[in-house]
């Protein structure tokens, strides 16, 4: 699914499970900025919502290619785990790999907040 904004994008797969044991998924792509927060936000709004109609009520939001975090994609995360917790589903973020996003996470310390791990659950 494309976004507005070119530098954030949704791999293929975007919210696929095999079982509905399973969480959602929903992997990201790029820079996770003000404008790729307001494009992709209505794709977080819809794995919230499907998450929690599915008897694991957890989303794997997969950060492990998103390369830049800056205030408003650790906003839009803040509000997505808000509305998360909300409605009884977990919210589980994969640990981007690039540098620049991993220091972003280690200096607000959102790596501390947030339920992460290193890799997604194989299926």
């Amino acid at each position: 699914m494309a976004t507005a904004d070119p530098s954030l994008t949704q791999r293929p797969g975007v919210g696929t499970r095999a079982t509905r044991d399973e969480p959602v998924r929903l992997p990201l792509d790029g820079r996770f900025d003000a404008l790729a927060a307001a494009a992709v936000r209505p794709a977080l709004t819809a794995a919230l919502d499907r998450a929690a109609t599915f008897p694991s009520r957890g989303l794997l939001l997969d950060l492990s290619t998103v390369t830049f975090v800056d205030s408003a994609g650790l906003a839009a995360l803040v509000r997505l785990r808000k509305d998360g917790l909300a409605r009884g589903v977990e919210l589980v973020l994969v640990r981007p790999r690039h540098p620049e996003a991993v220091r972003v996470f280690a200096l607000t310390r959102f790596d501390r907040v947030f339920a992460m791990v290193d890799a997604p659950v194989a299926s």
